[in-house]
Formats: structure tokens, sequence, C-alpha cells
């Protein structure tokens, strides 16, 4: 080892060697959380937080990604980081009273977030006209994943969020099977009396946690996530899942955001993200085995809004072969 790289490891485990140190990369193992969700976690103030977070990400074992008015950290991603931070956390004692009280007060915090967005759901279940209006119309996306899948045939879909069902209506005449998946009650009640009235029998849906499925893996050739991601806490957990599913020529199929400055999305309807890098997506695409990452941005003219936001549709394969039933000429 180099005598910089042994300087670099020194400090790193220095950085480690302090309780609250270790209880925030402890913390942070369940993916990105941001400052204040850390000190109510924690039970301490922001500027003793944001100094042990200074310290962590100074010595690499931190990212901090900052997003309008909210500041976010995850573990750092690159190799040596993730072992470091993997063996000092499994010599952390799992009957600590201490470690134990961090995961209640975070599955406390996590659960708001929850209701948060349930809550949100709920009011907003039939009316998303104020939000639709800032960027391109839904048929132009739709139009788009029509056009991706346009080869394919005869295929197994899963709809990740599926929200009122609108992608498991649009593209169940190109497939065998759909699958719908959401955790929200309400929402599901609006898609099943969709598929009810346009008798798609051959279309179902579960209420079920888009991170963790019980659904038996490569057992779709197609996952869709549409508009779902910037509402999650683990938008890279419900790549990670949804690679899973997908068959080994399966294409995932995301429709998001590009990175804005809106936060009356965060505030009056619960964004918990305002937008996604193309190298973010691509990110996790990759961590979960993904290959063949494409990127289309459609934008809102410029002359008709001023505070307009870019879709972005990015897709990606399980392998370099597609599966289904090419169409017909």
């Amino acid at each position: 080892m180099k005598h910089q790289e042994t300087s670099d490891l020194v400090e790193a485990l220095r950085a480690l060697g302090e309780p609250t140190r270790l209880r925030i990369l402890d913390v942070l193992s369940v993916g990105e959380l941001t400052v204040s969700e850390l000190c109510e976690i924690l039970a301490m103030s922001q500027p003793r937080i944001s100094r042990h977070l200074r310290i962590l990400s100074d010595n690499g074992l931190l990212i901090r990604h900052a997003e309008g008015s909210w500041v976010f950290y995850r573990h750092a991603s690159s190799a040596h980081s993730q072992t470091l931070i993997s063996t000092v956390l499994s010599l952390y004692p799992n009957g600590d009273l201490q470690r134990a009280r961090d995961k209640q007060s975070l599955r406390r915090v996590q659960q708001k977030s929850i209701e948060k967005a349930r809550n949100y759901f709920r009011r907003m279940a039939r009316s998303w006209d104020s939000v639709q209006q800032l960027y391109v119309p839904e048929k132009e996306i739709e139009q788009a994943i029509r056009n991706i899948l346009s080869e394919l045939d005869d295929y197994r879909l899963i709809d990740m969020g599926t929200g009122t069902g609108r992608i498991l209506e649009l593209l169940a005449g190109d497939a065998s099977e759909g699958i719908g998946i959401d955790s929200s009650v309400e929402m599901l009640a609006i898609a099943r009396s969709k598929l009810l009235q346009r008798q798609l029998g051959h279309c179902r849906l579960l209420r079920q946690d888009l991170t963790d499925t019980t659904l038996p893996e490569g057992c779709a050739d197609v996952v869709i996530l549409h508009h779902v991601l910037h509402y999650l806490d683990e938008p890279g957990s419900a790549i990670t899942e949804s690679a899973r599913l997908l068959a080994p020529s399966g294409m995932i199929v995301i429709v998001d955001f590009a990175p804005h400055e809106l936060e009356s999305l965060r505030h009056d309807h619960s964004h918990r993200r305002l937008g996604y890098r193309d190298s973010e997506i691509r990110r996790w695409c990759e961590a979960a085995g993904l290959q063949r990452f494409s990127a289309q941005h459609l934008a809102m003219d410029q002359s008709t809004s001023t505070s307009s936001l870019t879709a972005v549709l990015w897709s990606a394969y399980k392998s370099h072969r597609r599966r289904g039933t090419r169409k017909a000429a």
C-alpha cells in the first residue's frame, strides 16, 4: 500500500472512531437521508450533526448531495469505502441498545415520509392537472414509451407504482400479462375500476412495496417506473428490485424529471426529489446489472412556459437481447 493510501486509511479510521459518526454511518445503511432527518433520528442539534457529517464526507465515507433547500447524505460508492464501511458496521453489536433505539427512530421517520405520500395520494388521486401543466403532455410521453417498445409484442409487463393504472391501460394490447404494483389502496381502487371497465382480464394489481415485492425473479420482460422515483425514499432500491424482476433479456423504462428547482412540488405535492441527473439513473441501473443505458429528454416549449419541467425517459436492458416476439412488418 502506498504511503498516501495508508495515510487516507488512517484518517478514515480516525473519522470512524467516534460513537456519533458510527451511528450516522449505521443509519445511512438504509439509503440517503436529509440532515434534518438525521437530527431527528439521532436526537441531536443540526450544528452537531453537520460537523460529524463534514468529517465523514471529508474522509471519503459519505457523499453529500444538495437539492434545492434540502441536503442528502449517503454512503460513498467507491469499492474501497464500501469495504471499509461494511467491515466496520459488521463489528457494531446488533444487541447494542443505542443502535436499537436509532433503528426505532429511523422507522418512525420513514413512516412519516410514507404517510405524507399516502395522504397526498388520497387528496390527489383524481386531480393531477396542476402538475401536468408543467411538462409536455402525457400523450407525448406515452407515445415515447410505445416507440421504445415498438419492436416487442406479447411481453410480460410490470408497472411499478401503477397509480391509476394508466400504463397498464396504454400497453395492455401488446402485453400477454400485466401486473400493476402500488402501496396506495386508493390508487389501486381507481386502477381496478379502470381495468374492469376496459375488460383487461390479463392485467392484475398487487398492493406491495416497490422496493421489495414478493414476485419471483425474472418474471417480466418489461418493467416500467412512470413518475414514481421522485416519491421514493430509496429510488435506487426500486430500480434494483425492478432489475431483479426482469428476465435475462428484459428491459426497464423509467420516466421522471430532469433536475429542477420547483420547491412547490416538494411542499405541495410531496415530491421527495426534485428530478434526477442522467448520471444518477445510469449509476443505479449499472449497479443493478443493467446495460445499454439511454436517455430521451422531452422539454416543454420555453416560449409557452417559463417554469417548465423536462420529462426524461431512461431505458436499459438486462442483456443485449430483448425478450418478446417481434411484431410482423
